[in-house]
């Protein structure tokens, strides 16, 4: 008898839990992390049909935009965002594999 056994992660839930208007133009989201995993942070203008790209980020408001994901510190984190041109845009936060 043979048996494949596969180990898998299973992908943490990622909550945003603040977002904030910081400074003239950025917007400061803060959400949970967890070590071992990535973070990339998304916008979309329309939730139908969504059309999801992803933003570079800052770790602080005066910082520049350069950053493409956070990596997880297993505490809540925040990042700053441009603000969007149009009144309404929606951000999530999609959990990428990090370093095996």
């Amino acid at each position: 008898m043979s048996t494949n056994l596969v180990l898998a992660r299973t992908i943490p839930r990622c909550t945003i839990v603040g977002c904030e208007i910081s400074g003239v133009n950025r917007l400061a989201l803060t959400f949970t992390t967890e070590t071992g995993y990535r973070y990339r942070v998304l916008r979309s203008e329309h939730l139908w049909p969504a059309d999801w790209q992803p933003v570079n980020h800052a770790r602080s408001a005066a910082d520049p935009l350069a950053l493409e994901t956070l990596d997880g510190s297993g505490a809540a984190e925040t990042v700053y965002v441009q603000q969007p041109a149009l009144a309404t845009a929606f951000f999530r936060i999609r959990v990428e594999s990090g370093t095996p």
